[in-house]
Parts: C-alpha cells; sequence; structure tokens
C-alpha cells in the first residue's frame, strides 16, 4: 500500500512515522536542524552513519543507546533514527 511508504530527501531531518504510540526521526546532522527537542522523555537513537554519542559513548552504525537525560552528540555527517514515545500520547 503507497499511503504507508516515505522517500527519505537526500538531506535533511525528518519525521518518518507519527503513530499514537511512537515517532520515529531520521536526523541528518548535515543539515543543521538538531534533533528533535525531547524534553526530559526517554528516547532510543540509532546511528546508521558517523560518530553519535550518548552521555560521553560512543554509539556505532548498528547498535543502539537508550538516551534518558544523557547527552547526546553528534556531528556535520552523522545520520541516526530517534525513536521516542509519541507526543501526543505522552500525557
Amino acid at each position: 500500500d503507497t499511503k504507508f511508504r516515505k522517500r527519505i530527501a537526500p538531506a535533511g531531518s525528518q519525521l518518518l512515522v507519527e503513530g499514537p504510540h511512537f515517532e520515529l526521526h531520521y536526523v541528518d546532522g548535515s543539515a543543521g536542524e538538531g534533533a528533535p527537542t525531547l524534553a526530559g522523555q526517554p528516547a532510543l537513537i540509532l546511528p546508521l552513519e558517523g560518530n553519535v554519542s550518548v552521555g560521553g559513548e560512543a554509539v556505532q552504525p548498528g547498535q543502539c543507546a537508550l538516551l534518558n537525560g544523557e547527552e547526546l552528540n553528534f556531528g556535520g555527517g552523522d545520520k541516526f533514527l530517534l525513536a521516542r514515545k509519541s507526543v501526543a500520547n505522552s500525557r
């Protein structure tokens, strides 16, 4: 079904899934937009390219890390997925 397909732009960050239970964001560090604001909400970080770190610990592509108040660091060439509880369902 084509309504469930989405193309990722060659550059830029975007929201891939906005469901009733979770959101999935694609973050492209070269876009200079930064990651979505988490406001203390935990998130799962899944690096795709580059050097992402959570709380000072490197997280390599193919690994994942729970971000729960720690600092998230990434640079211009880094790309990762960020999954979090849906903002609409975070009450």
